[in-house]
């Protein structure tokens, strides 16, 4: 078994079904987007309903824990956004300040 399938494997077993229609995930339905030793990012694609999740697995001394959002970014476009700095609060105010300046 690969590190990868090792990866999904450990999803499967925190999220064993779509949280929208309760059909179950399949292996084929897992993606597993980045991997490290601190844990994994993994997007769930409901074969039904085509939900996409997002789910974040660690491990822990006791086991792994996972959190989990529904999202309707594609996967392309969550590597493109893990892979961008963080926003900032000037990031904020100048877009703030631009909204305002354009109702004007």
């Amino acid at each position: 078994m690969t590190p990868k399938d090792n990866n999904k494997n450990n999803a499967l077993m925190l999220l064993r079904e779509c949280p929208s229609c309760r059909s179950r995930y399949t292996h084929a339905s897992v993606q597993v987007l980045s991997a490290n030793e601190k844990g994994s990012l993994v997007s769930f694609t409901c074969g039904e309903c085509r939900l996409d999740v997002l789910v974040a697995v660690s491990p822990m001394p006791f086991g792994l824990v996972g959190t989990g959002m529904p999202t309707d970014c594609a996967t392309d476009e969550v590597m493109r956004f893990m892979d961008s700095n963080e926003i900032t609060e000037d990031d904020v105010i100048e877009v703030h300040q631009l909204l305002a300046n354009t109702a004007q």
